[in-house]
């Protein structure tokens, strides 16, 4: 089932158009009670296809209301799965030209979340999964973003190393690491 939405066009004044709120965040988050104790009892995939290859990132649970656990698989898109409905549908999946190797950074207090892509791009969505904006790299990012404040630093395989600001994705410096950076 597919759907396209047409969210329109500003005519070039980005900073002028507000961005929808944020999904909030847990006030409190859960604690896991005796993890030893865990098992496995179903095993979903991140592709809605018959292709059954592995996932490129570790799963990454974000303390949303409802909780989210994204998952990305080789040349698939980011998904996020709502943790309250086993089995249930993706809440939603966005669609890179590559694919992710990287584990998606969050910031619990815009409610963003960044990640890198083998298409050289490193991207900032909201917790419902809409794009906010992207940012081209000069090689693939495969490192987890750092946020820290209003600053998102991501770096790419090619030893460049990026600050960005964390709301529009302007690059404010970058600094030669010398060799390509992949964590």
């Amino acid at each position: 089932k597919q759907r396209t939405v047409w969210l329109g066009a500003n005519d070039g004044q980005a900073d002028e158009m507000p961005l929808p709120p944020a999904q909030p965040t847990l006030s409190e988050v859960p604690k896991p009670a005796e993890p030893e104790r865990w098992r496995l009892s179903r095993l979903g995939r991140a592709r809605a296809t018959g292709e059954t290859s592995e996932t490129t990132i570790l799963p990454t649970w974000l303390p949303t209301d409802p909780p989210l656990l994204l998952a990305a698989g080789f040349a698939s898109d980011l998904v996020a799965f709502d943790t309250f409905t086993p089995g249930a549908p993706p809440r939603w999946r966005f669609h890179t030209r590559g694919t992710v190797y990287g584990q998606p950074a969050f910031d619990s207090e815009t409610g963003r979340v960044y990640f890198g892509s083998s298409d050289k791009r490193l991207y900032a969505l909201d917790t419902r999964g809409l794009f906010l904006w992207s940012f081209e790299m000069a090689d693939n990012v495969a490192a987890r973003p750092l946020v820290v404040d209003d600053l998102v630093v991501a770096a790419g395989e090619g030893g460049t190393v990026y600050g960005l600001d964390a709301v529009t994705g302007r690059e404010r410096w970058t600094f030669e690491a010398g060799d390509g950076v992949v964590s």
